[in-house]
């Protein structure tokens, strides 16, 4: 374990779908910053090679379904789990959709999309914002029926000057999609949405350092990194908060967490939790109420070193971000924690003994 500070913390947002990068170089985001939207299409097939991604024989796979062939998934549903003593590996779904195929030969499990239900049309009504009869109103609009509209664009606006693009009234879409037609008499305009729209999320505090065009971002955090024996989830980001001071949504921070105070814990609702040690059967409880957990110490009642005790409590009521990634085999990876801060607000000192700097 160590603490280290960084100028220069590096995380990739990217993903192999392309989309469209809603934010800039340079641009200071915080975590729920949409910095990525995708349109996909429906009725997708995704492949899952278990018997690899869990490492068993492929005749096994079975014993980790949580769902039969046949039976609905929803997005970000876990559908196959295993379970070890200190490591938990799961599948998610990424789409709405069915369990399509499990062949014990390969060991894959194949889920298909489902297709929605047709939504019906966005309608926008206009008679307010822009007076005049039809005639008028074909002035004022930017877009004709067959077009294609992003989320924000501009669709009918009154400009300053003639083809000066600054507007005294503007009517933006809502929404992606395609203007199916226009009611000059009733001032409508109908627009039928994207299939499907996924937005990626920016997951931290940080700046944009690079844009990957149509497939995400390079960020710069500069903060405290904080290592942890174990964890369970992914990311979650909030204000750091004693239990007796913790919100829902927020991340609790707890020396130890025991058995008996599990469920007042639990019904605080936050969006994580930091503990310098805990009772191994209480890592399953927290996974089930999916909240994201770090453990600094490890399992049982331990001592929590001072170096971790002193920082965090001066954290208290500051945003930090965590993440509960962990593995322990081949390529480990420990988690983490992250306060983003400059050097100077927290004053910790600094040596080659006691901390590993990461530049």
């Amino acid at each position: 374990m160590y603490i280290s500070y960084s100028t220069r913390i590096i995380k990739r947002r990217i993903l192999p779908f392309p989309g469209k990068v809603l934010v800039d170089k340079g641009e200071f985001v915080s975590p729920d910053t949409v910095i990525l939207r995708i349109n996909y299409s429906p009725r997708r097939l995704f492949f899952f090679n278990v018997a690899e991604r869990f490492g068993v024989p492929a005749n096994t796979i079975g014993r980790f379904l949580l769902k039969k062939v046949g039976e609905s998934v929803k997005f970000g549903e876990v559908v196959l789990r295993k379970k070890e003593f200190l490591e938990i590996k799961q599948i998610e779904s990424p789409v709405d959709g069915f369990i399509e195929k499990i062949d014990l030969k390969s060991g894959m499990v194949i889920i298909r999309e489902i297709l929605r239900e047709p939504e019906p049309p966005v309608v926008l009504d206009i008679g307010n914002l822009f007076p005049g009869g039809p005639k008028k109103l074909r002035d004022y609009l930017l877009k004709k029926e067959g077009d294609k509209v992003d989320y924000g664009e501009v669709i009918a606006g009154i400009s300053v000057l003639p083809g000066v693009p600054f507007y005294t009234k503007k009517l933006l879409s809502p929404c992606a999609g395609q203007i199916t037609s226009i009611d000059y008499r009733n001032k409508k305009i109908y627009i039928k949405k994207d299939a499907a729209v996924v937005e990626i999320k920016s997951n931290y505090w940080g700046r944009v350092a690079e844009v990957i065009p149509s497939h995400g971002v390079i960020l710069h955090i500069s903060g405290y990194i904080l290592e942890g024996t174990y964890g369970i989830g992914e990311i979650a980001w909030g204000k750091l908060k004693r239990r007796d001071e913790a919100e829902p949504g927020d991340i609790m921070f707890l020396e130890y967490l025991s058995s008996e105070d599990i469920e007042a814990v639990i019904s605080k609702k936050p969006r994580g939790i930091i503990v310098g040690s805990i009772n191994y059967s209480n890592i399953n409880i927290l996974s089930q109420h999916n909240i994201v957990t770090i453990v600094i110490e490890g399992f049982g009642q331990r001592n929590l070193s001072p170096e971790y005790e002193n920082l965090l409590k001066r954290c208290l009521s500051n945003n930090i971000i965590i993440s509960g990634t962990t593995q322990l085999r081949a390529g480990v990876v420990r988690p983490e924690i992250i306060i983003p801060s400059s050097e100077e607000f927290y004053q910790i000192k600094k040596t080659d003994n006691e901390y590993k700097v990461i530049w």
